[in-house]
């Protein structure tokens, strides 16, 4: 890439493993990672623990209400993924259907190969279906990164270390009141990769959030801290399903990400964005009389950690 500054040229080179002793630190530039991409105030991700692989229309409506809602106003959407339901060739449509809009914003984060309390379960227990849902997701070309525990079950330390034993590089639980602010203010690491808050929206239990209203204030404050926050949702636009949350409801909370200035993006290339501006690095020096060479890397498995960063140059004035 190669970018014009004034008189100036700037060549940008990625990915590189060059040797500190090549470069020099006499430029007149110093390269700094946004806290969020675009260089929005707060981040945000849409989750949707609604029971992709169920083979029935109600459960079909369900999932293309929210995901066609979701899309339309450019706001990435995450389906959960229990992978023993897919256990069946008869399911190979869904996957492929699953595989073809990925790359439209619609990402499949797993949520173990038994929708089962696994706090309840053996470390060994959570440990091989973690890993099994990982492998699955592997093998079915989903790139599984980020993770939801069934029914939010994620306070004994052997959970959450089997998910990361397993693979994945976050682990989402629903935290029904209290703090939801992911990396507020100045703090650029979540407390706990694999402990990662949301918010539960649903009517369903007090406190749960049941309308947009009583999500503003905590958008509001996301903003506020510069935090990044995850909203749960599970059956939208039907009132007989467990976690019920009004269509009219959530259309409100959409326009509000999109009118508000969040970063909205799916949990895994959030998480794999902070992972990579706290790795990031550079390296600079002048090539010639008037262009200089930036040379950013961060040292992880590019496969991965696969996302753009936003870079500030601040130049000497």
């Amino acid at each position: 890439m190669r970018q014009l500054l004034g008189v100036a040229a700037l060549f940008v080179v990625t990915g590189c493993s060059s040797s500190p002793e090549s470069f020099d630190q006499d430029i007149p530039f110093k390269a700094d990672v946004m806290k969020w991409r675009y260089g929005a105030t707060a981040a945000a991700s849409v989750t949707y623990d609604a029971p992709i692989g169920r083979s029935d229309h109600m459960t079909e409506f369900v999932i293309m209400t929210a995901v066609n809602q979701s899309l339309s106003r450019g706001v990435p959407i995450d389906l959960e993924l229990v992978t023993w339901n897919f256990d069946d060739p008869a399911m190979e449509e869904t996957l492929e259907w699953m595989r073809t809009v990925r790359p439209l914003g619609v990402h499949f984060f797993g949520h173990g190969h038994r929708h089962i309390d696994y706090d309840r379960e053996t470390y060994e227990t959570a440990l091989h279906d973690f890993s099994l849902c990982f492998d699955l997701m592997e093998q079915w070309d989903l790139k599984p990164r980020s993770y939801a525990y069934p029914r939010g079950a994620a306070d004994k330390d052997e959970t959450r270390q089997a998910c990361a034993e397993a693979g994945f590089f976050s682990g989402r639980t629903v935290t029904r009141e209290g703090n939801f602010y992911i990396t507020p203010n100045d703090q650029w690491e979540p407390e706990d990769w694999y402990y990662l808050p949301s918010v539960a929206m649903a009517h369903k239990e007090p406190n749960h959030i049941a309308e947009h209203k009583q999500l503003t204030p905590i958008l509001d404050k996301t903003l506020d801290q510069t935090a990044w926050v995850i909203v749960t949702y599970h059956n939208i636009a039907l009132p007989q399903g467990w976690g019920w949350y009004p269509i009219q409801e959530f259309q409100k909370d959409l326009q509000y990400l999109v009118d508000k200035d969040f970063w909205c993006d799916n949990m895994d290339d959030v998480a794999a964005y902070i992972y990579e501006r706290n790795a990031f690095n550079y390296e600079a020096a002048r090539v010639s009389e008037n262009a200089y060479e930036l040379r950013v890397f961060d040292g992880l498995d590019n496969e991965t950690y696969d996302q753009p960063l936003t870079v500030k140059l601040r130049f000497d004035p």
